[in-house]
């Protein structure tokens, strides 16, 4: 980096002589006596971190007879092997493409924001050089990913629900957090809402949401190569009734002439989690047959069918324990196939 910063420092000085340089020799123009070309960084490191549109990286294209002694005068031709990624730009209007008395072009790439390899070609009579620079996004870079959850030791509240919320930070080498980046969450148990690319603090969040679960589940992220994961554990509230309307499926295809029948069980459990047998349970729907009331056998649990007969589109299942307040719905796609 101090190589890099000390040829910087020459560069602007050369710079500064390079505008001022109107080239008196530059009328002298002997193609035939050009022993080299050489296109120039100024350092070693192929790499070029770029943190936006628009960045420049400095260059110099040196020309030499075959004596090593520079050569005024000559006219150059650059060209690049990823126009999309950006431009050429000469530093001295005056001069352009063409040497100054120090045999030297003074020159920048100018970035598109676009990230990859990019090779700048510089040819004068029938010498050629090349040199190819690596392009990175250096602010997006991930260095470390970190993930929080607040709480991570919850209890489910009277409903049976356990909510915590899920922080992710992404920072880059110097530790600074990186904006638009991507987070991808997943869960063994539980829900997760989903999250935006993280703010311009390089963080983003999402809720993890449990529903009548018990234990300990795992949250993990990941951004790139980068990943982490945080435990969170739940305890049982042993105050909580617990009532719920499942089926196998919620979506059917069927054709007009096809009657439908979909199984669904009500579960009713007390607040020490034991099934209440022979409980009146109500029923009602926006679609399709299904009984008005039936009552929980010995498990706390009824089943019975939801028919449906030429009808077609979403419908919802509404299920209730009237003496404890307990409600609980169910959605279910019926589409037509022709």
């Amino acid at each position: 980096m101090l190589a890099r910063l000390i040829w910087f420092a020459v560069f602007a000085m050369m710079i500064v002589s390079g505008c001022e340089d109107q080239c008196n020799d530059c009328d002298w123009k002997p193609d035939q006596e050009i022993g080299s070309i050489e296109v120039s960084f100024g350092y070693s490191e192929d790499t070029l971190d770029m943190t936006g549109v628009g960045e420049v990286l400095p260059f110099i294209v040196m020309v030499r007879n075959r004596d090593g002694t520079p050569l005024p005068g000559i006219k150059t031709y650059l060209s690049l092997s990823n126009p999309n990624f950006g431009v050429v730009e000469y530093t001295n209007p005056n001069l352009g493409d063409t040497t100054n008395s120090n045999g030297v072009v003074l020159c920048v790439f100018r970035t598109y924001g676009q990230f990859g390899t990019q090779s700048i070609r510089a040819s004068a009579g029938q010498y050629t050089d090349i040199q190819t620079i690596a392009i990175h996004d250096y602010s997006g870079s991930v260095n470390a990913l970190s993930l929080l959850a607040t709480p991570s030791i919850l209890e489910a509240d009277n409903d049976g629900i356990a909510l915590s919320t899920i922080s992710a930070t992404v920072v880059n080498e110097f530790n600074q957090g990186i904006p638009g980046r991507t987070v991808e969450f997943t869960v063994n148990g539980g829900e997760l809402t989903e999250a935006p690319p993280t703010d311009s603090n390089g963080r983003t969040q999402c809720y993890w949401i449990a529903d009548h679960l018990c234990g300990e589940y795992m949250v993990s992220a990941r951004a790139g190569s980068i990943a982490d994961s945080v435990r969170i554990t739940v305890s049982c509230n042993p105050g909580v009734p617990y009532f719920y309307v499942s089926t196998a499926t919620t979506f059917v295809e069927a054709d007009s002439s096809e009657e439908v029948e979909v199984l669904v069980a009500a579960v009713l459990r007390n607040s020490v989690y034991e099934g209440v047998p022979d409980a009146l349970i109500l029923v009602s729907t926006t679609g399709g047959t299904v009984p008005q009331s039936l009552h929980t056998n010995g498990a706390g649990v009824c089943t019975f069918v939801w028919q449906f007969a030429d009808e077609f589109g979403i419908f919802r299942l509404f299920a209730e324990y009237e003496p404890w307040a307990l409600r609980d719905t169910l959605l279910i796609e019926i589409r037509h196939t022709p």
